[in-house]
């Protein structure tokens, strides 16, 4: 459960034990059981210190998805201290939010340094960065009520080769499982707007959900409608049921609202 009672307990020298042994090549992964008392803060520390995973399991069919279905991405590391850099065209977008991470945000310069500790990425795993962005020509939106700063960070100039039809510069940063000096890969991505890929679609329905259950004051016209629109385009691909469920979570959620 993460609640450490018995043998080493300070956090710090747990912490420093699995960051030894991850440089022989050992990674640690940890899985918090059953239902009360789960110190999740605690878990996701130990996994960012061994480059493993952590995870909830709260019913049998939790379970086959972690360690059956999802083994191998478990057990098999294929990119270590992944980085995610964007830079927005100042042509394009006038002001821009990054949706969660909040314990994930690296410093501008860190990017570049391969001492950062940072993310890893199993075999067949996805990561996704939402962002919501203002157009340029449009006005940033005013501060919440009770909100110390406006949300949104102006897009600063940034040189952009091809600027003219593009939206962002996405950069990317990783080591191999296997090394310790990271490679880097850039491309552009062009500002035009295409329909919803089904996974595109359920990201945003997830994240527009947790948006409406912790009650942040930036949804904006973002109601249970557009979240359950959204999850059902997302369920046109299911391969294992957990998307239908998904909307089974948000009706209930829906009415517990009203």
């Amino acid at each position: 459960d993460g609640d450490f009672n018995v043998g080493t307990t300070s956090q710090g020298d747990l912490k420093s034990l699995i960051t030894e042994q991850r440089r022989t090549g050992v990674f640690l992964s940890v899985y918090g059981f059953g239902m009360g008392n789960l110190k999740d803060e605690t878990l996701e520390m130990l996994a960012n210190a061994g480059n493993g995973t952590y995870g909830y399991i709260d019913d049998e069919r939790e379970a086959n998805r972690l360690f059956i279905s999802g083994a191998l991405g478990q057990l098999v590391t294929i990119a270590k201290d992944a980085k995610a850099q964007v830079f927005f065209n100042p042509a394009a977008v006038a002001g821009w939010r990054l949706l969660g991470y909040e314990n994930r945000v690296l410093r501008r310069e860190d990017f570049n340094d391969d001492r950062i500790d940072a993310g890893e990425i199993g075999a067949g795993h996805t990561v996704t960065a939402l962002y919501e962005v203002v157009p340029a020509g449009h006005p940033l939106p005013a501060p919440a009520p009770g909100a110390d700063a406006n949300p949104f960070a102006v897009t600063a100039t940034v040189p952009l080769p091809a600027a003219d039809g593009t939206l962002l510069q996405l950069r990317l940063r990783w080591k191999p499982a296997d090394g310790d000096t990271s490679r880097l890969s850039e491309v552009l991505v062009p500002d035009r707007v295409t329909d919803l890929d089904p996974d595109l679609a359920q990201a945003a329905a997830a994240a527009g959900f947790s948006m409406r259950l912790r009650g942040t004051p930036h949804t904006g016209s973002l109601d249970w409608a557009l979240i359950e629109r959204l999850a059902r385009q997302g369920a046109e691909r299911d391969p294992d049921g957990q998307r239908r469920e998904f909307l089974q979570l948000i009706a209930t959620a829906r009415g517990l609202a009203r």
